[in-house]
């Protein structure tokens, strides 16, 4: 899920510009969001930090942050309405009832509640009930909170639930992730499970991808986008499509299991067959002084060595002949 989220600001035309850009990569979906009502956030002193350009925190009033953020519902109708053209599916986070409505009416095709609302019961409960695919993310949310909210969803009547675990963002360090815990959250929750990455580069998406994570969520910026929230582990546009490509590989790699060793229609050329290391006698006894092993197979194969080892020949062979059954004694072979 490549996430224009709200790395655009109020610009239209650059989240215009990103939504083809994302389609052009190669990507079947768009992640973004309705971020519409600066009312979410009160009026106070409140800060959000992130770090900026020189990997120092930054920090910014969340209230101003919110204001310079937020675009009218007429402006996100416009900025999304070339997905259903362009045959991309529309995921979008939602932080109000109105945003999660407005969300189906332009044809999302799944709602996800964002981590700082992981604790947001009629929110959860409301998009729920919106007959969707319901995506929960569970950043900085303790065992038992994220427990919880997939039960509100479930009760409300969603039927169609994905669980997207969040590890922390830098400064945190790449210790701290635990992609592990995918094991212990499939076993526990009957759905997909999903990664929304915070890593500043990308090679978390690969390990996600080989450790069996459906859902693969990263923000994404314009190339020259600097010093602003959560850019620092953003993926610039122009890297999307390679990491897309890399993403899908790792996953056909995966294959099947049971197709592994499935054995192969004729004998690989390059195995190994029994010849005759010197000129041998009628009566000499093969062993591993008087033959040698080289490929093609155009005798005895070198797997059947168990078979002939220390038996005599019956006949003469020339160096660099192979050793074939009729050489050794016939109850042999």
């Amino acid at each position: 899920l490549p996430d224009i989220g709200i790395f655009f600001n109020q610009d239209v035309a650059l989240a215009l510009t990103m939504v083809k850009a994302v389609k052009a990569a190669g990507a079947r979906y768009l992640k973004g969001e309705i971020l519409h009502d600066a009312e979410i956030c009160l009026k106070t002193d409140l800060t959000e930090q992130y770090l900026g350009d020189d990997a120092q925190p930054v920090r910014e009033n969340y209230r101003q942050l919110i204001e310079r953020k937020t675009l009218p519902l007429s402006h996100y109708e416009k900025i999304f309405a070339p997905c259903q053209t362009l045959g991309m599916g529309l995921v979008l986070s939602v932080y109000d009832q109105g945003g999660a409505d407005f969300g189906k009416q332009i044809g999302a095709c799944a709602l996800k509640i964002a981590s700082t609302n992981v604790v947001h019961a009629p929110l959860i409960r409301y998009c729920a009930g919106l007959d969707l695919p319901l995506i929960i993310d569970t950043g900085k949310a303790s065992l038992d909170e994220t427990i919880r909210a997939m039960q509100w969803a479930r009760d409300a009547g969603a039927k169609r639930l994905i669980l997207e675990y969040s590890p922390p963002a830098p400064p945190a360090p790449v210790s701290q992730h635990n992609l592990r815990v995918f094991d212990q959250l499939a076993n526990m929750f009957d759905g997909p499970i999903g990664l929304s990455d915070h890593h500043a580069e990308e090679e978390m998406l690969y390990a996600a991808t080989a450790l069996g994570y459906r859902v693969l969520e990263k923000g994404l910026c314009a190339d020259n986008s600097r010093g602003d929230q959560d850019v620092f582990h953003a993926l610039p546009i122009a890297m999307l499509a390679d990491v897309i490509r890399k993403c899908r590989n790792i996953h056909a790699a995966l294959g099947d299991a049971s197709a592994a060793y499935i054995p192969p229609a004729t004998r690989p050329a390059a195995r190994m067959g029994i010849v005759a290391r010197r000129d041998l006698a009628c009566g000499d006894v093969i062993d591993i002084k008087t033959v040698r092993f080289a490929f093609p197979t155009l005798g005895i194969a070198v797997e059947e060595w168990d078979k002939i080892n220390q038996l005599r020949l019956t006949t003469a062979v020339a160096a660099g002949q192979p050793i074939e059954w009729c050489h050794v004694t016939p109850a042999t072979a």
